[in-house]
């Protein structure tokens, strides 16, 4: 008895000395220490909300919505018994790279946005040096809809969207956002949203996609019945609230949803 209380006591230390070892499965699923997990995440918090938003299921935060260091972010996520994703930083990864709130860098977001302009072999070279300096952790990338066929291609690509093929290359998980309730108050665009999930696996070949919008409690719930809920354990991988609101049933809040299909 005395034997395995000092192993499990060997691997609590090893774990909060090392961290975990974060990959992609064989079915592009997130994988902690090789276990599948399904991170409900929320993107550019403050720390100081944490405790307050896990309430809420959240139990990934993704890049630092004020001005903490990678490591002040992770040690409020271990505080409060979550993950964080922070924002890609080279002198501040070896300060967490072991520790063990670390589920992953983000990089810079919408590079493909036409304020932006950020090429994929910009991407390319961050994501070989997040790779080089931290091996056991993933990247994120999140993409405006740009690529969509509904929409105009950004002006910076001059008509081409080969830049579409490549920005999938250089990251682990890929999403892109899409805002027809909360940017232009359209139902009736809510289709584009599973539309451009699709156009982005059948045309780019690519996985875990991300989808936001801003709904009422009534009508997230009849999306995700309709268009998310019949797909989870065989196609969705995680969930990303941004900006939650949900403290009243008729309060409005957006939402992203990362896809695997």
């Amino acid at each position: 008895m005395r034997v395995i209380v000092l192993v499990l006591f060997l691997l609590l230390i090893f774990s909060f000395l090392y961290g975990a070892v974060i990959t992609i499965g064989p079915n592009k699923e997130i994988l902690v220490d090789g276990k599948p997990f399904f991170p409900i995440m929320q993107w550019l918090q403050s720390r100081s909300r944490m405790a307050d938003e896990k309430q809420y299921g959240i139990n990934v935060f993704v890049g630092q919505g004020d001005s903490s260091t990678a490591l002040q972010y992770c040690d409020e996520a271990k505080l409060q018994g979550v993950w964080a994703v922070p924002s890609w930083d080279a002198s501040q990864v070896d300060s967490v790279k072991n520790h063990p709130a670390l589920l992953g860098w983000v990089f810079g977001d919408e590079p493909d946005l036409q304020s932006n302009q950020v090429p994929p072999s910009a991407i390319q070279t961050q994501y070989n040096e997040i790779k080089s300096k931290d091996p056991n952790h993933i990247t994120f990338l999140t993409l405006t809809a740009g690529f969509y066929s509904e929409f105009s291609l950004p002006a910076w690509m001059g008509g081409s969207d080969a830049y579409y093929y490549e920005y999938p290359k250089y990251t682990d998980v890929i999403g892109f956002d899409l805002y027809p309730i909360y940017g232009w108050c359209r139902v009736d665009w809510v289709y584009r949203v599973g539309n451009a999930c699709d156009e982005l696996k059948n045309k780019y070949g690519k996985v875990n996609i991300k989808l936001t919008k801003k709904q009422n409690t009534y009508e997230l719930k009849c999306f995700l019945q309709g268009n998310c809920i019949k797909k989870i354990g065989r196609e969705i991988k995680s969930t990303t609230y941004h900006n939650l609101e949900i403290k009243k049933e008729r309060e409005f809040y957006k939402c992203s949803i990362i896809f695997d299909l």
